[in-house]
C-alpha cells in the first residue's frame, strides 16, 4: 500500500481523465472506417471505452442489448440506454444475427442483468415450427419469471451470481434487487404489479432463482416424498421443504437466509 502513495496523483489524473473523454476525443469517432468527427457515445461494457458516433454505437450493439452506454452531454458523461438512442431498436430472437423474421412476434421485456435492469424490445420468431417463447428466451440465457405470458426475465448469469452471493454472504433477494436498481445509474423500469405480483421488488429474482434451481434438482428435492410406486399419490402432498434434502438445500430461504 505504501508504494501507491508517491504515485497517488498520477493515478488520480488517470482516473479523472477516464471520467472525461480521454486523450482521443479530438480524433472523432473511433469506429472502424468511420470518418465522423462528432463522437459522443461510449460503452462501459465494451473493451477500451472508445468514443463512437451514433451510427457506430448502434451497429456495435445490434446483438448486445444489455450493455451500458454513456453520452457526452453538458461537459460530462451521462448514462443512457440504447433504446433512448434509437427508440425503434429491436432484437430478433430465433434467427441468425442480422436476419429478420417475416412472422415476428414483438414484445417488450424487463431484463434483470448483472449491470442493472433494462427494458428491451424483442421480436420472437413466429415461423412454422418455431420453438415456444420459453425456449427462445432460455436459448439466449434469459430465464422467465413466470410461466404464462412472461414480461420479466433474469439472465442466467445474474441468477448464478445471486445464488453465490446468497450462499456465501447471505445477501437477500430484496437487497440484491435494490443494488441492481442503483448499479446502472439510469432510470430503471418500474416493476409494478404487472411485472411483479404484490409489488414486491425482489419477487422476480426470487421466482427466477427458485425456478432455475428447482428444475434441475427436482428429483433431489422431491425424491423422498413422491415415490408413487411405494406410497401412492397421497405421498405427493409435500412442499419444497417437506423432505430432509429440501431442508438442507433451501435452509432459511432466499428472502432472508441462504439458498444452499
Amino acid at each position: 500500500m505504501l508504494a501507491f502513495i508517491p504515485e497517488r496523483m498520477n493515478y488520480l489524473d488517470a482516473l479523472v481523465q477516464r471520467e472525461g473523454r480521454g486523450p482521443w476525443w479530438s480524433k472523432g469517432c473511433m469506429g472502424t472506417g468511420c470518418l465522423q468527427l462528432e463522437a459522443e457515445y461510449r460503452c462501459e461494457d465494451c473493451f477500451g471505452g472508445r468514443l463512437l458516433c451514433r451510427s457506430c454505437i448502434l451497429d456495435r450493439h445490434r446483438d448486445e442489448p444489455l450493455h451500458l452506454v454513456q453520452r457526452w452531454l453538458d461537459h460530462h458523461f451521462q448514462p443512457c440506454t440504447l433504446q433512448s438512442i434509437d427508440p425503434g431498436l429491436r432484437f430478433q430472437l430465433g434467427h441468425a444475427p442480422g436476419e429478420d423474421c417475416d412472422f415476428r412476434d414483438p414484445r417488450k421485456f424487463v431484463v434483470l442483468d448483472n449491470n442493472t435492469i433494462h427494458e428491451v424490445q424483442v421480436d420472437f420468431c413466429g415461423c412454422l415450427g418455431a420453438p415456444p417463447i420459453r425456449d427462445q428466451l432460455v436459448n439466449i440465457g434469459w430465464f422467465p419469471a413466470t410461466v404464462k405470458e412472461p414480461e420479466t426475465v433474469a439472465t442466467l448469469s445474474l441468477l448464478r451470481r445471486f445464488h453465490t452471493l446468497n450462499l456465501q454472504g447471505r445477501v437477500p433477494a430484496y437487497d440484491f434487487y435494490n443494488a441492481l436498481e442503483r448499479a446502472g445509474r439510469i432510470e430503471v423500469p418500474v416493476l409494478s404489479g404487472k411485472y411483479v405480483p404484490y409489488e414486491a421488488p425482489g419477487n422476480s429474482v426470487i421466482r427466477g432463482v427458485l425456478g432455475w434451481f428447482v428444475i434441475p434438482n427436482w428429483n433431489l428435492l422431491f425424491g423422498e416424498i413422491c415415490q408413487l410406486s411405494v406410497s401412492g399419490p397421497a405421498a405427493c402432498s409435500g412442499t419444497l421443504k417437506g423432505s430432509a434434502k429440501g431442508q438442507a438445500l433451501f435452509g432459511g430461504g432466499v428472502g432472508g437466509g441462504r439458498l444452499r
